[in-house]
């Protein structure tokens, strides 16, 4: 949750680019993500966060619309 609130300005103090990039201890791009959920080293159905479910939900409508 605390996530939800966190700035997303990269010059912000404490960035959420920079945190994850502490955590992956390589920059975040979109390769390196597709990469490890594709491997199996992120597990992105393990991500619990209001707008992470509000998209899950939405894209649940939306294939069980077609």
């Amino acid at each position: 949750a605390a996530l939800e609130d966190a700035s997303g300005n990269d010059k912000s103090p404490n960035s959420l680019k920079d945190q994850l990039e502490a955590v992956l201890g390589e920059p975040g791009g979109r390769d390196v993500l597709n990469r490890k959920i594709q491997s199996g080293e992120f597990d992105i159905a393990q991500i619990n966060m209001p707008s992470m479910n509000a998209f899950r939900d939405c894209l649940d409508k939306v294939f069980d619309a077609l």
